[in-house]
């Protein structure tokens, strides 16, 4: 629920980032091969964080606070391998798209306010990878999900 949900808001916020001349490409999982210049992939994977220690009314009610991770991954990519810093800042720039979205008041709880608590970015890593025609920066990043569940 919390990844498509993620994804929906993602797939927007890249929508009105874009330009005409610099297409996003926003998938589910990894983007795999595009013809767009960056690309974000949501849902990679989605680890359970475990519970959070919670202590107010929530835990009468039977709930719990857990936390998990959605793995995703931000990429540029250009056959100038010349231009490391400029792709490498595209590719962060990927990731503040994600993170403004998330701060983004009318994404609250991601649409899923009674479920989801909060969402944000909880660090990156930075690489370079290269396929023999291009360049890639590659921004890796997980979104931290605080989400009710119900204790049983």
């Amino acid at each position: 629920m919390a990844i498509g949900a993620l994804h929906t808001i993602v797939r927007a916020a890249a929508t009105e980032a874009q330009t005409e001349d610099d297409r996003i490409r926003v998938d589910l999982g990894n983007p795999g091969k595009f013809s767009e210049r960056r690309a974000i992939g949501v849902g990679l994977s989605a680890v359970d964080a475990g519970p959070i220690d919670d202590r107010d009314i929530r835990k009468t009610l039977g709930y719990d606070v857990h936390a998990f991770d959605i793995a995703c991954i931000a990429l540029a990519w250009s056959g100038d391998e010349n231009d490391k810093l400029g792709w490498m800042t595209k590719a962060y720039d990927l990731v503040d798209v994600v993170r403004a979205a998330l701060e983004d008041p009318a994404n609250r709880g991601l649409g899923i306010p009674a479920v989801v608590q909060s969402a944000r970015i909880a660090g990156s890593s930075f690489s370079w990878r290269t396929d023999g025609q291009a360049a890639k920066a590659v921004v890796e990043f997980p979104v931290r999900i605080n989400a009710l569940r119900l204790r049983r």
